[in-house]
């Protein structure tokens, strides 16, 4: 009984303090990926209920997430990075010299 003690209180304690894989990877989708509050709201309620086995598939799919954003040069917040601008439609950069 002893032992049971300092051990959940450990396992409450690092709930509040460690975030879990699936609240970070539902985190991060609400902050860069979501367009309305409802696609939030469902990224945060498979956080909620995600059991140990789905927390592990969840790190695997931020860290995915990450790497395709990189890749494509997205950055949280500011959308793509727009590493050749496009001349704007039906300007061919002639300066008319």
């Amino acid at each position: 009984m002893r032992l049971l003690i300092p051990v959940g209180l450990f396992a409450t304690l690092s709930a509040c303090f460690f975030d879990e894989p699936c609240q970070r990877y539902a985190d991060y989708m609400c902050d860069c990926h979501t367009e309305t509050a409802e696609e939030c709201r469902q990224f945060q309620a498979i956080a909620e209920t995600a059991d140990p086995r789905l927390q592990d598939q969840c790190e695997i799919d931020l860290a995915e997430q990450q790497q395709e954003d990189a890749i494509n040069g997205f950055v949280c917040g500011e959308g793509p990075v727009d590493t050749f601008p496009q001349s704007p439609v039906g300007e061919t950069g002639d300066t008319g010299a």
